[in-house]
C-alpha cells in the first residue's frame, strides 16, 4: 500500500509557508545564482516623497546608524551620489540623478558634498567627484565603476546588485522640485585647471633644468648668446 501525491503537492506546501499576499514573504527560484547574488530591496515600502534628498556628513551618517535597523522586516537601500558644486563631471551626472527617484521609488536617493571633509570621505574611499555608492542596512555593498552620466548607466548598475525593477511614473512639472537646493557653481573660466596647468609646466622646467640634458642646454645658451652679447657690449 502506498500513498500518491497530488502533482502541485509542493507548491501547496509552498503556499501554506509562505502565502503570496504576504508582503515580505518572497521564494527564490532554486539554484538562481545571478538573484542570490542581488540584495533584496523590492520589499522596501514605496517612497511618497520622490525627490533627490540633500545631506551633510552629519545627517548621513545619522541616515546610515538608522539604516542599521529593519523596520517592519524589509531592507533599507540606499544609493549616494557624491559631489562637488565645482565639478563639471558632477553637474552633467545630475540631470540623470534626479529622476532616479520616479525611477525607482522604494530606493532612497541622496546627494551629499564631498567638499565637506569627514571621516565618510577617507572611510569609503571618496577621492573623487562624482562617486556613486549602494548602502543595504547601513552598510556599503559596493561602488559604481561605470561614469554615471546616462540613465542606462544608473539603471544597470542599480539593477545589477539589486533586485529592483524600473518602475515607469508620471513626470512632475516642476522637475526642480525634485531636488533639494542643489546648487552648482558654473564658471566660463576655470582657474583651477589653469593653475593645474601652471604648476604643471614650472614642474616640467624645474626638472628638465635641473638634468644633464637642461645643464647642457643652458651652457650651449650662455656660450653662443649671452657672452657674445656681453663682449660686444
Amino acid at each position: 500500500m502506498y500513498c500518491e501525491y497530488p502533482k502541485n503537492a509542493f507548491q501547496v506546501l509552498i503556499n501554506r509557508q509562505c502565502p503570496a499576499t504576504h508582503p515580505f514573504c518572497v521564494i527564490d527560484v532554486p539554484f538562481d545564482v545571478l538573484l542570490n547574488q542581488r540584495y533584496r530591496c523590492a520589499t522596501a515600502p514605496r517612497r511618497t516623497d520622490l525627490m533627490v534628498h540633500l545631506m551633510n556628513s552629519s545627517q548621513l551618517l545619522a541616515q546610515v546608524n538608522n539604516d542599521n535597523e529593519l523596520y517592519g522586516g524589509h531592507s533599507n537601500c540606499m544609493l549616494t551620489a557624491f559631489y562637488s558644486p565645482d565639478c563639471a563631471f558632477s553637474i552633467r551626472m545630475v540631470s540623470y540623478l534626479y529622476q532616479l527617484p520616479r525611477m525607482y521609488p522604494r530606493l532612497h536617493i541622496v546627494a551629499t558634498d564631498a567638499r565637506d571633509h569627514s571621516k565618510l570621505n577617507s572611510r569609503y574611499g571618496i577621492i573623487g567627484t562624482p562617486t556613486i555608492l549602494l548602502w543595504v542596512d547601513g552598510s556599503v555593498v559596493s561602488r559604481m565603476d561605470e561614469a554615471p552620466f546616462s540613465l542606462k548607466a544608473f539603471k544597470d548598475y542599480i539593477e545589477k546588485w539589486t533586485d529592483l525593477e524600473l518602475e515607469y511614473i508620471a513626470a512632475m512639472e516642476n522637475e526642480s522640485g525634485l531636488i533639494e537646493n542643489i546648487q552648482f557653481h558654473k564658471s566660463s573660466f576655470d582657474w583651477y585647471l589653469c593653475m593645474s596647468w601652471c604648476s604643471f609646466m614650472l614642474s616640467i622646467v624645474y626638472f628638465f633644468m635641473n638634468s644633464k640634458y637642461g645643464q647642457a642646454f643652458w651652457a650651449t645658451v650662455q656660450t653662443n648668446y649671452i657672452q657674445p652679447n656681453q663682449a660686444q657690449r
